[in-house]
């Protein structure tokens, strides 16, 4: 007789989570809190983190995808955290873990449950994530097919 398993259902967050972390994520977490702008909760629509394709050899990536209001002078679009460089073929530039906050850097109204906030550059070229002690620099992902 065959043996029958429960699968208990993840939510996406958290099968992102697990994903990323068994990719040998460093301290990526918290940057999986929930997010709210402006004191309220976001959705899917306006700010996304997930995983690179692993068929692409690309998990090791965390991509960011947001918009902000019309009347924000911040943009949005999409940005990579890329430690291992696996989508450098995607970027003008390259991710920072260790990067300074420019004094033009717009604030986008999003932060997370763990203090984590969102800033971009003027030109929108770069994501900086901001918590206490880190700023991260995530450069502008370009739109990319992977076979």
């Amino acid at each position: 007789m065959a043996r029958v398993t429960a699968r208990r259902w993840l939510p996406p967050l958290a099968l992102l989570a697990f994903a990323v972390s068994a990719c040998g994520a460093d301290d990526q977490e918290r940057l999986l809190e929930a997010w709210e702008r402006d004191g309220r909760a976001v959705s899917d629509a306006d700010l996304q983190m997930y995983a690179g394709p692993a068929h692409c050899q690309q998990d090791a990536a965390l991509i960011l995808s947001f918009s902000v209001p019309r009347e924000s002078p911040a943009a949005g679009g999409s940005f990579v955290r890329d430690p291992e460089g696996v989508m450098d073929d995607y970027t003008a530039a390259s991710f920072h873990a260790d990067a300074e906050l420019p004094d033009d850097a717009l604030p986008t109204g999003y932060e997370n449950a763990a203090g984590v906030e969102l800033w971009l550059a003027d030109d929108g070229s770069t994501a900086y994530l901001v918590d206490d002690d880190t700023v991260e620099a995530w450069p502008a992902l370009e739109p990319s097919v992977c076979a």
